[in-house]
């Protein structure tokens, strides 16, 4: 769906550019097309006030703001697009970035409004004679999001003082006698940072994980705290069954998230390594609590009352479901998934298309078993000795980093991933998701 928006936009661009010739529109447009979020936003404000044509600019508004991390904002510069008869006139446009207001509805609470929405996307494709792939998933939507129209929306209670909490490093990794990891030269280890939360006022430790868009939690769990289930399955990673939970209240420290819907899933996960993950800390709880700070060699969390300011070298994250960060290699500007459920650090089939020759002289072939949501799998990998590059302004210096060599399915924008074998070098990291950036202390 995400990559679905992002072609609406570009398609948004291509269409209201076609007849001009305005270089500051072109540029922007190309940006958009590009998926160059880092560039756009490091130019947009010397070139919005040149924008001619209304629609590339309230796009480029609407993505940025959203990929900052402020749906609010970025859903009334959608209403404004939405209420242009171009875009009415140009349907599939129209329910892409309906579907993503949508999302976005959800994300703050507004569960009523997304499924009128919905409503409303289905009855236009069925008058418009649509096929049922057409329509069929929009109303399977609407059902499921109905299940949440009777309830509040998400709140955040916030003490007036820092907020620090310790953290425990638990081991991960692979049960040697399982016949799958003895498939693979190198099995899947390293450490998950996890902390004290107390859940409907039962305690419970959950692994702080940034790489998951929602919090988790095992089905044992989820039954054992009570929670009340929502009449509905959903899909996970695309081939996973799970189901919703409501939770009254998500208390970590002294700090209380109330109304959460979380992710109930399989817990045969837990029979493939050798400890117990029975809850995830998602991006929902950290997004809403704007800046973490992973004090690394007190292996505390802050989560500080004043924000820390943007540094001088400006943004460097933005967030599309999971945050992504910007780092440079020499002159090249990088884009990684920036996911502490990760206990190491990969590198994607586009970094390596872009790197073929030089990985190939100096990075040894390689397969390794990992594991994810529901599942476990062997990749053939090629395994460098060392991957550097600057985060900001500090060097950053990650020993055997494997490369993927074939196409993953990512979008062409994304050179790879790091996890928690980037956080485990430095003595702070500070993630901040309300001036969104990402830094790390030495």
């Amino acid at each position: 769906m995400i990559r679905q928006f992002f072609i609406a936009l570009s398609a948004i661009c291509m269409l209201s550019c076609n007849a001009a010739t305005e270089p500051t529109d072109q540029r922007v447009s190309n940006l958009i097309e590009q998926e160059d979020w880092f560039t756009l936003d490091t130019e947009y404000v010397s070139l919005r006030p040149h924008i001619k044509d209304t629609g590339v600019r309230l796009t480029a508004d609407a993505m940025l703001s959203y990929l900052q991390n402020n749906p609010r904002k970025s859903i009334a510069y959608l209403d404004t697009l939405l209420t242009r008869q171009f875009y009415r006139k140009n349907r599939e446009t129209y329910y892409r970035l309906s579907m993503l207001k949508c999302r976005m509805l959800n994300t703050i609470g507004r569960y009523c409004e997304a499924t009128i929405l919905l409503g409303e996307m289905t009855r236009l494709r069925k008058a418009e004679g649509a096929h049922e792939q057409d329509w069929k998933p929009l109303e399977a939507f609407q059902a499921q999001n109905k299940s949440l129209n009777h309830l509040p929306g998400p709140a955040l209670q916030l003490p007036n003082k820092d907020v620090s909490i310790p953290f425990t490093l638990r081991s991960m990794q692979a049960k040697n006698q399982d016949a799958w990891v003895q498939k693979a030269k190198k099995d899947f280890k390293g450490y998950l940072l996890t902390v004290g939360a107390h859940m409907n006022g039962h305690p419970l430790q959950m692994v702080f994980d940034t790489g998951a868009s929602k919090t988790f939690l095992s089905e044992a769990t989820a039954k054992r705290l009570g929670l009340h289930f929502l009449p509905d399955t959903i899909t996970l990673n695309g081939y996973q069954q799970a189901r919703r939970a409501f939770v009254d209240s998500l208390r970590v420290g002294e700090i209380t998230y109330h109304n959460l819907i979380v992710y109930v899933g399989i817990s045969s996960l837990n029979e493939l390594i050798g400890t117990t993950i029975d809850a995830v800390l998602g991006l929902d709880f950290i997004s809403a609590v704007g800046e973490t700070q992973i004090l690394f060699d007190q292996q505390r969390l802050l989560f500080p009352r004043k924000q820390t300011p943007l540094p001088a070298s400006g943004r460097n994250l933005y967030l599309q479901k999971v945050p992504y960060m910007r780092v440079n290699q020499g002159n090249e500007h990088l884009t990684m998934v920036f996911d502490t459920g990760d206990t190491t650090g990969s590198l994607y089939y586009p970094y390596f298309d872009k790197h073929r020759s030089e990985i190939l002289q100096s990075a040894e072939k390689d397969s390794i078993a990992q594991v994810e949501y529901g599942r476990v799998y062997i990749r053939e990998v090629y395994m460098l000795p060392r991957f550097n590059f600057h985060l900001g302004r500090t060097p950053v210096n990650i020993e055997q980093v494997y490369v993927d060599p074939k196409p993953n399915g990512w979008v062409s924008t994304v050179d790879g991933r790091m996890g928690m074998d980037l956080v485990h070098r430095f003595r702070k990291t500070t993630i901040n998701l309300r001036s969104m950036f990402i830094s790390v202390t030495p």
